[in-house]
């Protein structure tokens, strides 16, 4: 994953769409930490206590809210897509550039495929994880370290109590991370091997034609193609094991927090709106945590 920070490099140049799409994510980051404390408020000043002007008016601050960062939405992805893309073209250019000023006994030993599916397929993987990718990252760590703070600000025992499975949750992704990276540098090889198998075979056609070589011909592109196939299997079987244990552990935070922060209600410690907030908080989490296995997918193939 250190390969990674060579990115920094093709960045450089943008470092004012970066930042702004940077603001974006602060500011998405900030909206969404205000509504459960406003829900809060809904439940424990509005509908409990029978004053429906702060349920109308903490309504109107939440629509307010939502149409806020549908506007700091649009420049996220907007701004996000763009330096990807401009990412991507650059990498590409010198890629091309770095290829035609290689060396004669470079190209002797090199695989035309191989160098296609380094332009192309492995140019895309870095696009993605260089725009909307890294700014997820961003996003998701500071939603973590914000509802962490809201969380031990508001009650420190049960924080401790409902972030519990987060520590499993980070040993977990921090293992798969390590791991996925080198199941995508199998794929990018055995999509290199497959790529030169075609290259060779439609410029030899009639070499092949010439000596009856087609059956020959035809099981090496068949064992290739398998290899391929095995690779991206081996993958999405990682994957689908990894997210299932991630969503699971959010769950059983939710389940902590009803258990725990229910017996306080019954105890007069905490109020209704405080539990419904403080699982409000968690649940931001969900959609984050879902990202977070398709997240270190997206590293892992940008590192390969």
């Amino acid at each position: 994953m250190t390969h990674l920070l060579r990115l920094r490099v093709f960045l450089r140049p943008y470092l004012l769409q970066a930042a702004l799409a940077l603001l974006c994510v602060f500011g998405l980051t900030a909206a969404s930490l205000v509504i459960p404390r406003l829900i809060q408020q809904v439940i424990d000043q509005g509908l409990i206590s029978g004053e429906m002007r702060v349920a109308l008016r903490a309504g109107g601050i939440i629509a307010a809210i939502g149409l806020l960062r549908a506007l700091l939405s649009f420049a996220r992805i907007y701004l996000s897509e763009w330096i990807s893309y401009r990412v991507a073209y650059d990498l590409r250019n010198q890629l091309y550039d770095k290829i035609q000023r290689l060396s004669f006994g470079f190209h002797d030993y090199a695989q035309t495929g191989q160098l296609m599916s380094r332009c192309t397929e492995d140019v895309s993987s870095v696009q993605n994880f260089a725009g909307s990718g890294l700014l997820d990252a961003i996003n998701t760590a500071l939603l973590f370290v914000g509802i962490v703070v809201v969380l031990f600000s508001s009650n420190p025992q049960l924080a401790a109590i409902a972030l519990l499975p987060v520590v499993p949750l980070a040993i977990i992704t921090t293992r798969f991370g390590t791991y996925i990276g080198g199941l995508f540098l199998a794929v990018d090889n055995a999509l290199g091997e497959l790529s030169s198998r075609l290259q060779e075979n439609l410029s030899g056609a009639q070499v092949v034609r010439a000596f009856a070589r087609e059956k020959f011909e035809i099981e090496r592109w068949r064992v290739a193609n398998r290899k391929l196939y095995t690779a991206r299997v081996t993958i999405v079987t990682a994957w689908a094991r990894m997210l299932p244990t991630t969503q699971l552990l959010v769950m059983l935070s939710t389940a902590l927090i009803l258990w725990f922060g229910g017996g306080q209600v019954l105890a007069g410690k905490m109020t209704v709106g405080e539990v419904v907030a403080f699982n409000s908080y968690l649940l931001l989490l969900a959609a984050p945590v879902a990202r977070l296995g398709w997240l270190v997918n997206m590293a892992g193939a940008a590192s390969a």
